[in-house]
Protein backbone atom coordinates (compact mmCIF):
# COMPACT_ATOMS: atom_id res chain seq x y z
CA UNK A 1 0.00 0.00 0.00
CA UNK A 2 1.49 3.46 -1.12
CA UNK A 3 2.27 5.67 1.63
CA UNK A 4 -0.01 8.91 1.93
CA UNK A 5 1.53 12.12 1.59
CA UNK A 6 1.36 14.87 4.22
CA UNK A 7 -1.28 16.32 2.14
CA UNK A 8 -3.51 13.16 2.80
CA UNK A 9 -2.81 13.85 6.34
CA UNK A 10 -3.54 17.02 6.97
CA UNK A 11 -6.93 16.81 5.61
CA UNK A 12 -7.84 13.72 7.19
CA UNK A 13 -6.29 15.29 10.52
CA UNK A 14 -8.92 17.87 9.81
CA UNK A 15 -11.92 15.62 9.15
CA UNK A 16 -11.22 14.15 12.69
CA UNK A 17 -9.50 11.06 11.94
CA UNK A 18 -11.80 9.92 9.63
CA UNK A 19 -11.40 8.36 5.93
CA UNK A 20 -14.50 10.10 4.69
CA UNK A 21 -12.05 12.43 2.39
CA UNK A 22 -11.10 9.37 0.38
CA UNK A 23 -14.79 8.26 0.09
CA UNK A 24 -16.11 11.41 -1.10
CA UNK A 25 -13.34 13.24 -3.04
CA UNK A 26 -14.24 16.60 -4.06
CA UNK A 27 -15.71 16.83 -7.32
CA UNK A 28 -14.12 19.10 -10.08
CA UNK A 29 -16.34 22.50 -10.81
CA UNK A 30 -18.15 22.49 -14.04
CA UNK A 31 -16.83 25.62 -16.29
CA UNK A 32 -19.39 27.97 -17.86
CA UNK A 33 -19.75 25.96 -21.43
CA UNK A 34 -20.61 23.19 -19.62
CA UNK A 35 -23.75 24.62 -17.97
CA UNK A 36 -24.99 26.23 -20.99
CA UNK A 37 -24.37 23.36 -23.20
CA UNK A 38 -25.93 20.51 -20.79
CA UNK A 39 -28.03 22.54 -18.50
CA UNK A 40 -31.18 20.35 -19.50
CA UNK A 41 -29.28 17.09 -18.66
CA UNK A 42 -28.20 18.68 -15.44
CA UNK A 43 -31.22 19.74 -14.33
CA UNK A 44 -32.83 16.36 -15.29
CA UNK A 45 -30.08 14.60 -13.42
CA UNK A 46 -30.81 17.11 -10.30
CA UNK A 47 -34.37 15.55 -10.64
CA UNK A 48 -33.91 12.18 -10.37
CA UNK A 49 -30.89 11.94 -8.16
CA UNK A 50 -32.38 10.78 -5.33
CA UNK A 51 -34.25 7.81 -7.10
CA UNK A 52 -33.32 4.20 -5.96
CA UNK A 53 -31.13 2.79 -8.46
CA UNK A 54 -33.05 0.53 -10.63
CA UNK A 55 -35.28 3.36 -11.37
CA UNK A 56 -32.68 5.86 -11.68
CA UNK A 57 -30.94 3.88 -14.14
CA UNK A 58 -33.57 3.17 -16.65
CA UNK A 59 -34.69 6.65 -16.49
CA UNK A 60 -30.98 8.45 -17.30
CA UNK A 61 -31.18 5.75 -19.98
CA UNK A 62 -34.32 7.28 -21.69
CA UNK A 63 -34.07 10.94 -20.39
CA UNK A 64 -30.65 11.19 -21.35
CA UNK A 65 -31.59 9.83 -24.79
CA UNK A 66 -34.59 11.89 -25.18
CA UNK A 67 -32.55 14.94 -24.46
CA UNK A 68 -29.64 14.03 -27.04
CA UNK A 69 -32.29 13.36 -29.91
CA UNK A 70 -33.85 16.83 -29.03
CA UNK A 71 -30.48 18.25 -29.32
CA UNK A 72 -29.83 16.48 -32.92
CA UNK A 73 -33.17 17.28 -34.25
CA UNK A 74 -32.68 21.19 -33.26
CA UNK A 75 -29.04 20.79 -35.19
CA UNK A 76 -31.13 19.54 -38.42
CA UNK A 77 -33.82 21.87 -38.37
CA UNK A 78 -30.72 24.86 -38.15
CA UNK A 79 -28.53 23.50 -40.65
CA UNK A 80 -31.53 22.51 -43.32
CA UNK A 81 -33.30 26.28 -42.30
CA UNK A 82 -30.19 27.58 -43.62
CA UNK A 83 -29.32 25.40 -47.13
CA UNK A 84 -33.38 26.15 -47.56
CA UNK A 85 -32.94 30.26 -46.96
CA UNK A 86 -31.35 30.47 -51.14
CA UNK A 87 -34.22 29.09 -52.60
CA UNK A 88 -37.20 31.64 -53.30
CA UNK A 89 -40.54 30.65 -52.85
CA UNK A 90 -41.81 33.26 -55.41
CA UNK A 91 -40.14 30.94 -58.03
CA UNK A 92 -42.80 28.36 -57.57
CA UNK A 93 -45.55 30.36 -59.50
CA UNK A 94 -42.90 31.11 -62.49
CA UNK A 95 -42.36 27.53 -63.14
CA UNK A 96 -42.62 26.71 -66.69
CA UNK A 97 -45.13 24.39 -68.20
CA UNK A 98 -43.96 21.45 -69.88
CA UNK A 99 -45.39 18.16 -70.65
CA UNK A 100 -42.80 15.00 -70.65
CA UNK A 101 -44.11 12.48 -73.35
CA UNK A 102 -43.83 8.60 -72.95
CA UNK A 103 -43.40 5.64 -74.95
CA UNK A 104 -45.09 2.39 -74.37
CA UNK A 105 -42.48 0.88 -72.16
CA UNK A 106 -42.47 3.99 -69.65
CA UNK A 107 -39.09 5.84 -71.03
CA UNK A 108 -39.36 9.33 -71.36
CA UNK A 109 -39.32 10.18 -74.78
CA UNK A 110 -38.90 14.26 -74.93
CA UNK A 111 -40.37 17.14 -73.31
CA UNK A 112 -42.52 19.74 -74.66
CA UNK A 113 -42.80 23.11 -73.63
CA UNK A 114 -46.31 24.77 -72.78
CA UNK A 115 -46.17 27.07 -75.34
CA UNK A 116 -49.87 25.26 -76.07
CA UNK A 117 -51.69 24.95 -72.81
CA UNK A 118 -54.29 26.17 -71.34
CA UNK A 119 -53.89 27.23 -67.73
CA UNK A 120 -57.00 26.70 -65.59
CA UNK A 121 -57.45 27.68 -61.79
CA UNK A 122 -57.75 25.05 -58.92
CA UNK A 123 -61.90 24.93 -59.04
CA UNK A 124 -62.14 23.99 -62.81
CA UNK A 125 -60.20 20.54 -61.68
CA UNK A 126 -62.56 17.77 -60.92
CA UNK A 127 -62.13 15.84 -57.51
CA UNK A 128 -61.79 12.39 -59.15
CA UNK A 129 -58.43 13.47 -60.72
CA UNK A 130 -57.27 15.33 -58.00
CA UNK A 131 -58.30 11.93 -56.01
CA UNK A 132 -56.68 9.97 -58.46
CA UNK A 133 -52.99 11.77 -58.70
CA UNK A 134 -53.06 11.72 -54.73
CA UNK A 135 -53.84 7.79 -54.52
CA UNK A 136 -51.16 7.54 -57.12
CA UNK A 137 -48.65 9.42 -56.48
CA UNK A 138 -48.60 10.45 -52.74
CA UNK A 139 -51.29 8.89 -50.63
CA UNK A 140 -50.64 10.47 -47.37
CA UNK A 141 -50.69 13.83 -48.57
CA UNK A 142 -52.92 15.67 -46.41
CA UNK A 143 -50.81 13.46 -43.33
CA UNK A 144 -47.58 14.93 -43.52
CA UNK A 145 -45.94 18.18 -44.14
CA UNK A 146 -43.85 18.10 -47.01
CA UNK A 147 -41.76 14.53 -46.09
CA UNK A 148 -43.47 11.64 -45.55
CA UNK A 149 -41.22 10.36 -43.00
CA UNK A 150 -43.03 6.79 -43.51
CA UNK A 151 -42.40 6.72 -46.96
CA UNK A 152 -38.81 7.60 -46.32
CA UNK A 153 -38.73 4.53 -44.33
CA UNK A 154 -39.99 2.44 -46.60
CA UNK A 155 -38.21 3.46 -49.34
CA UNK A 156 -34.87 3.00 -47.49
CA UNK A 157 -35.96 -0.70 -46.56
CA UNK A 158 -36.33 -1.63 -50.38
CA UNK A 159 -33.30 0.28 -51.63
CA UNK A 160 -31.19 -2.05 -48.76
CA UNK A 161 -33.55 -5.44 -49.57
CA UNK A 162 -32.34 -4.69 -53.49
CA UNK A 163 -28.79 -3.54 -53.16
CA UNK A 164 -29.48 -0.09 -55.05
CA UNK A 165 -32.22 2.55 -55.76
CA UNK A 166 -35.11 0.56 -55.97
CA UNK A 167 -37.78 2.69 -54.58
CA UNK A 168 -38.04 6.59 -53.98
CA UNK A 169 -40.24 8.18 -51.37
CA UNK A 170 -40.47 11.93 -53.28
CA UNK A 171 -43.56 13.21 -52.65
CA UNK A 172 -45.71 15.84 -54.55
CA UNK A 173 -44.43 18.92 -52.66
CA UNK A 174 -40.79 17.32 -53.25
CA UNK A 175 -41.23 17.09 -57.02
CA UNK A 176 -42.64 20.47 -56.98
CA UNK A 177 -39.07 21.94 -55.56
CA UNK A 178 -37.42 19.56 -57.44
CA UNK A 179 -38.79 20.93 -60.64
CA UNK A 180 -39.30 24.47 -59.45
CA UNK A 181 -35.23 24.81 -58.16
CA UNK A 182 -33.78 22.48 -60.58
CA UNK A 183 -32.34 20.42 -57.69
CA UNK A 184 -32.59 16.58 -59.66
CA UNK A 185 -29.16 15.85 -59.41
CA UNK A 186 -29.08 17.23 -55.57
CA UNK A 187 -29.76 15.15 -52.89
CA UNK A 188 -31.85 16.77 -49.89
Amino acid sequence: MPKPNSREYDDISLKGGSSSYRKNPPRPSSGLGSWVLFWPFLIYHWFIRRLPGFIRIPLLVIGDGAIAATYGIICLVVVYGLRARPYDMAKVAEMPERTVVYDRRGEELGRLHGEKRDIIRYEQISPNFLAAILAREDSRFYDHRGVDWYGVGRAMVQNFKRGGMAQGASTLTMQLSRNSFDLRNKLL
